[in-house]
This record gives C-alpha cells, sequence and structure tokens, in this order.
C-alpha cells in the first residue's frame, strides 16, 4: 500500500508534538517534584494519595491525644502523689495525738489538719488545660467542701391486686357494699363502695383526698358522700395505735392505680390495708372457708365436728358463715319495710325502690361483711422529697456571664448580681447598677447547719409579664412598663394621634400594664434552721426564686414571728414612698421606720437586735461607753455610747473626737437609736 507524502508528515508532526508535550509533561512533574496535578491525571492513584493523607491525619491526632493523654496522666499521678503525702502525714498527727498532748500542741495539730484538708480539697479540684483532673466527663469538678445528707423518709405503697377478679380492660371494681379501710398513723380511712363494680383507681383517689385534706382534730377530718361511694376518717381500732401529727402524711396514686402515702423526714408509722367484702362463691378461699365452718361449728355445737353434723345443721352454719340469707331478696325486702316502713315513707314498698344510700344502709343490716382480705403493702426508706444545692461563692471572671441573685466574690469581698446577663461589669467599679455588695462577717471555716422543713405560708407578691416577683406594686409596674415599651415601642408609638390632646400610646401601655400586673399568692416553706457554730434562718428570695440560708453575726440573735402589714408590701432602703410604720427589707431583715426621712442603709446591718449588746467588746471594737456631764469622747467606728439620762444608745459609724457641747449637740440630731454620730445628714431613723 502506497501513502500520500502529506499524510506521513502529518503524521510525523503529530508524534513529535505529543512527545513534545510528553516532555512538558515531565519537565513540569521534575521541577515541581508532583506526579499529579489534576484529579484526571490518574484517577487510582489519587485515590490512594487522599486515603494515605486521611490516615496521617488520623496518625497525627492520634499522636496528640497520646501526648494529651500522657500529660493529663502525668498530672494526675503527681496529684495523687502528693494526696499519698498528705494521708501520710495525716495518719503521723493520728499518731501523735493519741499520745498526751498539751492544749497548744493539740491546737496547732488541728491548724495543720485543717490545711491539710484545704490543700486535698485544691489537689482533688486540679485542673490540667482547663479540664478537671479526677472529674470524670465534666469540664467542672464537683468536689467541695460540703455534704449535703437528706433525711429519709418513709413511703408505703397500698395494692388493689387482690381486690375482686381483675377485667377485661385490665382493671379491678369493688363490689357493692365492700369496704376498703387503710390503717395509718393511728387513724383508719375509710371507704364504702354504694355500686357494683366501683373502679380501684376512684378508690385511690378518694382515699388521698381524705389523707390530704384530714386534720389533726378527727372531728374536723373531711368526709365525703356521693352516689357511688362513702369516704370517711375514724380512729384506729387499737389503743396502742396513736396519731402523730409530726408524721404529716401525703398521698397521691400512680400511674397504675397504687395508693402512696409518704410521711414526713423522719419519722415513721405503721400501714395497713384490709378489704372487706361478702361472701362471693367465684372468688374465695377453700382453706379460708373450712377454717370458718370449724370455729362456727365449734361455737354452736361444742365438742362436734362439722363433719359429724347432719345437712340441717351444717345449712345452718353454712349460712352464718356466709353471711348471706338463704333467701336474700325476701330478707332485704323485711329489712325495708322494717326502716322504711310504707305507712311513714309513701312510695317505698321494696329494696328495689330505695337510693344507693338507702340500699347500703339496708344490706349492711343483711349481709354480714365477714369476709376479710389482707392487701399488699410494700414500705420502704427514702430520701426526702426537698433537695438543697450548694453553691459556694468564686472569683469573678470577665466574659462569665451572671445571671440575678448569684454571688461572686471580687477583691475579698461578696458582690451579688442585680440583673440577667451580667457580662464584664467589674462589682467595684460598676456601681449599684449590676451588683450589690454582700456585707457578711461569717469567718467559720467549718459548720453543720440542719434544715427541717416545718411548714408552708402563703405570701403575696406583684408578678410583672416576665414572670419577675416584687415585694411592692410600684416597682412591679415600673418594670412592666420598661419591658412592654422596649418591646412593642413601635406599636404604642404608632398610636399616638397628634390630632388629638391625648397621647393614645401611653394610655394602651397603662392599661396592658394594668393587665399584666398582679398579685399572686406564693406558697412559702418555711425552715427550722440549727447550726453547729451560729444561730441562723433560711428566707426565701423574690428576686432569685431561690431559698437562702443566713447566719447571725457574732453574739447576735434571729427574731422568728408572723409578719402582719396593713397594706402587705415591703420596701427597701432608698425607696421614695416609704412613711412611717412602714417595713424595709434589708440583706433579709425586716426594720420598722418610726420617721421616714434620711435612712441610711450603710447603718442597718449595724443595728443590733437587743441593747445593751452583748460582751465586754461590741461589733468592731472598744468597749460601751457612757455620757459623762461635762465631758467630751472619743469613739471608733461602730462603737456604742450609751445616755444614762435617755437610757438610749447610740452607734458611731466613723471615728469622732468630740467636745461635751459637740456631743450633745450630735445626741440631739441623733432622731433614735443606733443613729449615726458624726454624721446627722445621712442618720437613720428607726
Amino acid at each position: 500500500m502506497r501513502l500520500p507524502n502529506l499524510t506521513s508528515s502529518n503524521a510525523i508532526t503529530s508524534k513529535i508534538r505529543d512527545l513534545d508535550q510528553q516532555r512538558f509533561k515531565m519537565d513540569r512533574q521534575i521541577t515541581s517534584g508532583q506526579k499529579l496535578r489534576l484529579p484526571e491525571d490518574d484517577g487510582m492513584r489519587l485515590g490512594r494519595v487522599i486515603r494515605l493523607e486521611t490516615q496521617k491525619g488520623q496518625l497525627t491526632q492520634y499522636q496528640r491525644n497520646a501526648s494529651y493523654a500522657d500529660e493529663f496522666l502525668n498530672a494526675g499521678h503527681l496529684n495523687l502523689d502528693k494526696l499519698t503525702e498528705l494521708n501520710q502525714r495525716a495518719q503521723e498527727i493520728a499518731r501523735s495525738a493519741g499520745s498526751s498532748l498539751s492544749g497548744p500542741a493539740m491546737e496547732t495539730y488541728g491548724f495543720e489538719i485543717n490545711q491539710l484538708i484545704e490543700e486535698a480539697l485544691n489537689r482533688i479540684n486540679a485542673t490540667h488545660r482547663k479540664q478537671a483532673l479526677f472529674g470524670g466527663t465534666k469540664l467542672k469538678p464537683k468536689f467541695s467542701s460540703s455534704e449535703v445528707l437528706r433525711g429519709k423518709s418513709q413511703t408505703q405503697t397500698f395494692s388493689f391486686n387482690e381486690v375482686a377478679q381483675l377485667g377485661a380492660d385490665g382493671k379491678r371494681r369493688m363490689g357493692f357494699g365492700d369496704e376498703i379501710i387503710i390503717a395509718a398513723n393511728g387513724r383508719e380511712y375509710v371507704l364504702q363502695s354504694k355500686v357494683d363494680g366501683l373502679d380501684t383507681t376512684e378508690v385511690a383517689a378518694a382515699i388521698s383526698n381524705l389523707i390530704n385534706n384530714q386534720s389533726d382534730v378527727l372531728s374536723q377530718s373531711l368526709s365525703y358522700e356521693n352516689t357511688q361511694f362513702k369516704a370517711f376518717v375514724r380512729g384506729a381500732n387499737s389503743s396502742s395505735l396513736v396519731y402523730n401529727p409530726s408524721a404529716d402524711l401525703k398521698a397521691n396514686v400512680s400511674v397504675s392505680g397504687d395508693l402512696i402515702i409518704q410521711g414526713a423526714v423522719g419519722q415513721t408509722y405503721d400501714a395497713k390495708s384490709t378489704l372487706l367484702t361478702h361472701w362471693d362463691p367465684n372468688y374465695y378461699m377453700p382453706e379460708q372457708f373450712d377454717q370458718k365452718l370449724k370455729q362456727e361449728t365449734a361455737t354452736r355445737y361444742p365438742g362436734v365436728s362439722y363433719e359429724e353434723l347432719g345437712q340441717t345443721e351444717k345449712a345452718i352454719i353454712q349460712e352464718a358463715v356466709k353471711g348471706i340469707p338463704s333467701n336474700l331478696s325476701k330478707a332485704l325486702d323485711d329489712e325495708t319495710a322494717r326502716q322504711f316502713p310504707p305507712s311513714t315513707f309513701t312510695g317505698i314498698s321494696s329494696y328495689a325502690d330505695l337510693s344507693n344510700t338507702q340500699k347500703l344502709d339496708v344490706y349492711k343490716a343483711v349481709v354480714q361483711n365477714n369476709w376479710s382480705r389482707d392487701l399488699t403493702v410494700n414500705s420502704k426508706m427514702g430520701d426526702g422529697s426537698s433537695g438543697i444545692q450548694v453553691a459556694h461563692a468564686e472569683d469573678w471572671k470577665r466574659l462569665s456571664i451572671y445571671q440575678a441573685g448569684d454571688v461572686t466574690r471580687f477583691e475579698g469581698k461578696l458582690y451579688e448580681s442585680i440583673g440577667s446577663h451580667n457580662v464584664n461589669h467589674d462589682p467595684a467599679k460598676s456601681g449599684t447598677e449590676y451588683w450589690r455588695e454582700l456585707h457578711s462577717g461569717y469567718d467559720t471555716e467549718r459548720e453543720d447547719w440542719k434544715l427541717e422543713v416545718a411548714g408552708t405560708e402563703n405570701r403575696y407578691y406583684w408578678i410583672a409579664p416576665d414572670g419577675k416577683l416584687f415585694d411592692d406594686q410600684t416597682s412591679a409596674v415600673s418594670h412592666a412598663q420598661t419591658l412592654l415599651w422596649s418591646a412593642k415601642k413601635t406599636e404604642y408609638t404608632l398610636l399616638d394621634n397628634p390630632a388629638t390632646a391625648a397621647n393614645e400610646g401611653l394610655v394602651q401601655l397603662n392599661q396592658d400594664v394594668a393587665n399584666n400586673v398582679r398579685q399572686v399568692a406564693i406558697p412559702v416553706n418555711e425552715f427550722l434552721v440549727k447550726g453547729s457554730e451560729n444561730k441562723g434562718t433560711v428566707f426565701f428570695d423574690s428576686e432569685s426564686m431561690d431559698y437562702r440560708l443566713v447566719a447571725a453575726s457574732k453574739d447576735g440573735a434571729i427574731i422568728d414571728g408572723p409578719y402582719i402589714k396593713g397594706n402587705q408590701q415591703l420596701h427597701r432602703p432608698g425607696d421614695a414612698l416609704i412613711q412611717a410604720k412602714d417595713v424595709v427589707l434589708h440583706e433579709g431583715r425586716y426594720f420598722l421606720v418610726n420617721t421616714p426621712s434620711g435612712i441610711d442603709k450603710d447603718n442597718l446591718s449595724k443595728i443590733v437586735d437587743s441593747f445593751p449588746p452583748s460582751g465586754t467588746v461590741v461589733s468592731y471594737s472598744g468597749q460601751v461607753q457612757k455620757v459623762m456631764a461635762g465631758q467630751g469622747t472619743q469613739l471608733s467606728a461602730g462603737q456604742y455610747i450609751l445616755d444614762p439620762a435617755t437610757s438610749q444608745y447610740y452607734l458611731a459609724n466613723q471615728k469622732v473626737n468630740y467636745t461635751s457641747a459637740d456631743l450633745t449637740q450630735a445626741i440631739t440630731n441623733a432622731q433614735s437609736v443606733a443613729t449615726a454620730l458624726g454624721n446627722p445628714s445621712q442618720s437613720m431613723s428607726l
């Protein structure tokens, strides 16, 4: 075959061009060191490269994890070594303390033990790269020096599985005339069925109402009756069972229909459940029936067994044991005629003409509920339903978000956040808009507190649209106005008609505020508080919705008692509308105002509960001095002075050096006990 010269020339040229492209590609690979530039260069090799890169990343991460784990384990091992050393030192002190030691030596060892405990807590709370070494999966350790021990309460669960037969719908029902008796804490809660087929869930709910609404006085306890049942409370049938009001039983019904009764913490009580019913041939126990036959035979025919009786005597015994007359219908009609004579009760000629309540009385007179069955009662001791969360004040941190009521420590002082979402506001420099200082003189290192809920009372507050509670209506209205105006400013502005003199937007705002600010009753628990070192009390903080434990200062006292005020409002220092006889709430303490002008909140914390102050040295420093005629005096801040002429005590809130005339003038300007001497313009009248 002969090829044209032009075709050969083109083929050679194309081959040279391809080879040149390959050479260029090889040069680029040599220069860059990369064989693959685009995915389409070699798909298989590219896939392998991607897999290798992935494996490389995984190995790198594994290496970082291993390095971090090594650091974490080393840090934990170091702290464990230190804890071992602390334990060894504590054992040495324990052995030394077992011998005869002097008082100073024991005190020294005591201080050292406290330091060992503090260091152990620091070691346990140690972190590495902001992660707790001994906190498990938590970023923040849960260990602290506070331990909460919850009291134990007794719970009794009453089941109704032995009542009648289980129906097709999975429910058990009582028969007509049946009784269920729940015996608990020296009382019996009785329910009598007036219908055939009363659901046991309704029985549990009815008895629960009896228990939850009972009174310490038995005659004043709840009892009620309807067309289906009769329920009431009565005393126990045994003199050994005494009602204990401290048990404070509370009942509820579980999802499965069981009755659950829980007592107060630290109180125990006996409980029993019994079903009284009549003879039912479809549901009885042969052993119990035979036993009853023998007992009745021994009573009626002494010395003769049931098997030795004739048929007539056996029929008499069986009728007595069953408690049902042989002709029940006739017996019911006869009893109806006896209780409801036709001459007196027109329209009643037979048992069928009676109401359910009347039928129950007649039925119980004819049919004996002499078949008793003990129902299942399960008892257990568990933690009380109340709980407590101990929150220690932590150092203030920038960028941390603080909510209303959060307490932080800054420069050796305690501060409480006033508002929510409090971020980057220096507690000492941002003023009183964001933080309030908590004046705490509590310096006890360790103390045991026992808290017990003693009761509940309803307190009245004013609630704003956002759910915030206020002690007085004025503050709630002001907060609601700010809240609604911020949310609906445009809407209120558009409502205003320039052609009218009235401000329709403002009118609507006030209307919305009036509709959304209302008074509510909040159930507040009352606590019995006992400290191992100090006196204390628990009060409800309406702003944070928390209960707070406060301790009295040294030689201080806790004043308990009911608080009654005509307008049911509390004020705070600085409120503009304080009047005489109003009550000011400050730092969990109540102050009665005699003269509303010039209240100084800085002096409120210095007022003691009784005069003269106890102890030789009171408050900050110095003894209680007396006003001497014609003599001046020098007083330190926090020192008291007695005016014998009026038997009044006064408190200096700053260091003063008075002549006799200056002292007389200061006392004259002071308006009441515990008024600030040396600063009449800020004196308080309480």
